[in-house]
């Protein structure tokens, strides 16, 4: 655990910071991807998910939303329009 806190704390002293949101912002250029079976389902983690999604893609990050089953079916929860995503096409 200290190992990962001096890294997080020698990241944060090399970047500029800047504080969007009460959240400590170490690089816009940061893209971000999601894993998931897929979003057209009412679930937790499908909302969850969606909703960590839109608010990084409203402050700029470049966001992917991997699925893999979704198989052609909308999202159940809307999603911000610059997000990604990704279908693998994994059917089980």
């Amino acid at each position: 655990m200290e190992r990962w806190h001096s890294l997080f704390t020698s990241l944060l002293e090399s970047k500029e910071k800047e504080s969007i949101g009460g959240i400590v912002n170490i690089d816009l250029d940061m893209k971000i991807a999601y894993c998931l079976f897929g979003t057209y389902s009412t679930g937790g983690i499908e909302r969850v998910t969606t909703v960590k999604a839109n608010w990084l893609a409203e402050h700029g990050y470049e966001v992917y939303l991997v699925t893999t089953g979704h198989a052609g079916r909308p999202p159940y929860y809307p999603l911000h329009p610059s997000i990604k995503h990704i279908d693998l096409g994994l059917l089980l």
